[in-house]
């Protein structure tokens, strides 16, 4: 894991204010910081036309979800999944 995107996690998380939230246009995905936290909220869902099926996305977002949360870690920052489709959580 490169430090440079550890450090990244680091401070988006810092410029983020309680209950501010934070989307990733890749792969549609929802965040919300709660105290020291950062939490999946929502899931862009998926409908025809978006280049991929349904399990396609869902296996796209989950990949996502998982990359997005051990750099979160790496950083000191617990990532939970509120929506509970993800499943995994992910703590420092």
């Amino acid at each position: 894991m490169k430090q440079e995107h550890v450090e990244w996690s680091k401070n988006l998380f810092k410029t983020l204010t309680e209950g501010g939230a934070w989307g990733v246009p890749r792969s549609g995905l929802l965040f919300q910081r709660r105290q020291e936290h950062l939490i999946l909220v929502s899931r862009m869902p998926w409908k025809d036309g978006i280049g991929m099926s349904a399990e396609q996305l869902r296996q796209y977002q989950k990949a996502d979800y998982q990359v997005i949360a051990k750099h979160m870690a790496s950083a000191g920052i617990t990532v939970l999944d509120e929506t509970g489709v993800m499943s995994e959580i992910i703590s420092a």
